[in-house]
């Protein structure tokens, strides 16, 4: 299935790339070299409209390169669509589970999945059931099918207190 234009993810081009990477080097340097970088990293968010702080350019080597931060910022966000039907839904989610294929835009939709649902983090129930314990849970017999996990987020009730 197709998802409609708008809930695709945009990729922009080389030039505003280049741009992104720079300032991710720029950043690096000043906090390197000075410790601050707070009007650098507040204009890198007004651009990339995300809000990462000074923490997240001092470790984000642990855990991704600087090409794949690159990537991860140089992908339109995604929207919450109050004309999200059930079957896109189900697109979302074959799309966070096939790497393959859309392994560069997997935390796009899982941010577009978690959006249009009514459970808080629902993407998490693409790869652990809900509630995990490590201790109680086997992962190897957790295998839903994307409608499952889709009727389960859809299904969420807010306690009320």
């Amino acid at each position: 299935m197709s998802l409609r234009k708008e809930l695709e993810p945009k990729k922009f081009s080389k030039q505003y790339r280049k741009r992104i990477r720079d300032k991710i080097i720029e950043i690096e340097h000043l906090l390197d070299d000075q410790g601050t970088a707070d009007e650098q990293i507040k204009d890198f968010n007004s651009i990339t409209g995300y809000n990462y702080d000074a923490d997240y350019f001092y470790s984000y080597h642990g855990f991704e390169s600087l090409d794949d931060f690159v990537n991860k910022v140089c992908v339109s966000r995604p929207i919450k669509d109050p004309k999200m039907t059930k079957e896109e839904l189900i697109e979302i989610v074959v799309r966070i589970l096939d790497f393959d294929n859309y392994g560069d835009f997997q935390e796009y939709y899982m941010e577009l999945f978690d959006l249009n649902v009514p459970m808080p983090n629902a993407s998490n129930l693409v790869f652990y059931p809900e509630n995990y314990n490590p201790r109680r849970d086997k992962l190897g017999e957790y295998n839903p099918t994307p409608k499952e996990i889709v009727e389960r987020a859809l299904s969420y009730k807010a306690i009320e207190l």
